[in-house]
């Protein structure tokens, strides 16, 4: 049996409804580039200032700051959380898990409060029976009834 699937993707008919979380790092910064070779005009969140490019709005945000998240994703329907937390100096390693499961629910606080439709999350592969280290365990979203896609 073979399997058909639709890889066809759907106009875009509100400009920069779509924002990318890590849009700077390794697998954001491609998927801004594939959404804008496709023509698509993305806003890119980043905690820096970086200039806006062809097709891309950059927004300064922190993870920790709800109006900061709100102001970015107002306008926004579908939002990509990329974001692997893994900055900062080596104090805050040890609270990894803590500051990695805060940013998250924050940004779904955020998109839910200024009506963000859909959420793509980026996760990894687990074996369900072992046990996770802090740093697995943070990169597991729990079950929500929001409209979640999770890519592994």
């Amino acid at each position: 049996m073979k399997q058909e699937f639709d890889n066809s993707l759907k106009p875009q008919t509100i400009p920069y409804n779509i924002l990318v979380t890590g849009a700077t790092g390794f697998i954001g910064s491609r998927l801004v580039q594939s959404l804008t070779k496709r023509g698509y005009t993305v806003k890119a969140l980043s905690r820096k200032d970086v200039p806006n490019k062809d097709n891309v709005e950059f927004v300064k945000a922190d993870l920790f700051s709800q109006n900061e998240l709100e102001s970015a994703l107002r306008g926004v329907e579908i939002a990509y959380y990329l974001v692997h937390s893994m900055e900062g100096d080596k104090k805050y390693w040890k609270e990894f898990a803590s500051r990695e499961r805060t940013q998250a629910q924050n940004f779904l606080r955020a998109a839910s409060k200024v009506g963000v439709k859909r959420i793509i999350y980026l996760g990894g592969l687990v074996n369900e029976s072992l046990e996770l280290s802090p740093h697995m365990k943070a990169g597991k979203m729990s079950e929500t009834s929001y409209n979640l896609a999770i890519f592994r």
